[in-house]
């Protein structure tokens, strides 16, 4: 497939949301909220909505599936799970990128 290419906030961001789902398990393991993220990254909510919303209508425009709101109303708002889904089974998101972005802090 061809490679899509993230800016390095969106990577980021990508990695932050995904995390909770590469290191915890059961209730843990799902896509981090944007207050999480943006305290993981020290940002401000807002600003990481405006990261995740530019990396959705990106992957959209790819064709990546689940990250357009549908008609039937099913998804909401909410793309995180449609996001990390793609990120970690593309392997754009990968555990040790996790690890290099506890090394930042």
């Amino acid at each position: 497939s061809e490679s899509i290419a993230l800016t390095p906030a969106q990577h980021t961001v990508l990695v932050a949301l995904c995390a909770p789902l590469l290191t915890g398990s059961g209730a843990d393991a799902v896509p981090a909220t944007y207050a999480q993220i943006g305290r993981r990254l020290d940002r401000q909510p807002q600003y990481i909505r405006n990261v995740v919303k530019s990396t959705r209508e990106l992957l959209a425009g790819y064709g990546v599936d689940g990250l357009v709101r549908g008609t039937d109303g099913g998804v909401g708002d909410d793309f995180r799970w449609a996001l990390a889904r793609w990120a970690i089974r593309s392997g754009c998101v990968q555990a040790a990128d996790v690890e290099r972005l506890d090394d930042r802090t």
